[in-house]
């Protein structure tokens, strides 16, 4: 099997699967590295994989980079980092664009506490918090807050089949193309974790995936 690579190739193609990637794509990324000079050079494949892989990644372009306004609903399993990775882009955007163009929705009006986190972020930052509530609907607030540059919304990571998830997607789902909903996942989850979580959350539409715990 692959007999046209040499063995430094075979080697890295194993190390590739062992690192989660398909048999097919890892083929695929080693023959497209392969040149006159990484066929002799262990060193200058690796590299040329390395490379190859970071083409294939499409990456966002940074919140705190954005010149229009921008509102970016958070959503993912519970303990993935959600609320942590909006208060690091909250921060970065604070420092490059001003507290005054940012402003924080949270939709977890359900558990106890479950925004005391993002309201002492916003008053350590400075910025406005608000919470989606039975008076207060999610088109209602991002409607308000339309003079801010960025919008960033933070959901609870709730099973499911829970029946207040549900209802948190279709509100999400409601709000169209108003609302870029982003999938957070940790890298440190098994793939077959991540394989369901894709799942769940794919008929929102998603943007893209935001990884944790790098």
């Amino acid at each position: 099997m692959y007999t046209h690579m040499p063995p430094h190739a075979r080697q890295l193609m194993r190390e590739l699967q062992r690192k989660g990637l398909t048999e097919q794509l890892a083929e695929d990324i080693i023959d497209s590295s392969l040149t006159a000079e990484t066929t002799q050079s262990h060193k200058l494949l690796r590299q040329e994989v390395a490379s190859a892989l970071r083409h294939r990644l499409h990456a966002m372009t940074p919140p705190w980079k954005t010149q229009r306004r921008k509102v970016m609903a958070l959503v993912g399993p519970t303990g993935v980092g959600k609320t942590t990775t909006i208060a690091k882009i909250a921060t970065r955007f604070v420092l490059e664009q001003g507290a005054e163009n940012l402003a924080l929705i949270t939709t977890d009006s359900y558990r106890i506490a479950g925004h005391e986190q993002l309201s002492t972020l916003g008053r350590i930052l400075n910025v406005p918090v608000r919470v989606v509530t039975e008076q207060h609907s999610l088109e209602q607030l991002v409607r308000s807050l339309s003079r801010k540059k960025l919008v960033l919304i933070d959901t609870a990571g709730l099973s499911h089949k829970d029946q207040v998830h549900r209802e948190q997607m279709a509100m999400l789902s409601a709000m169209g193309a108003q609302v870029q909903r982003w999938l957070v996942l940790s890298s440190t989850s098994q793939r077959r974790i991540l394989d369901r979580a894709v799942n769940e959350y794919k008929h929102l539409n998603l943007e893209g995936c935001i990884l944790t715990k790098l």
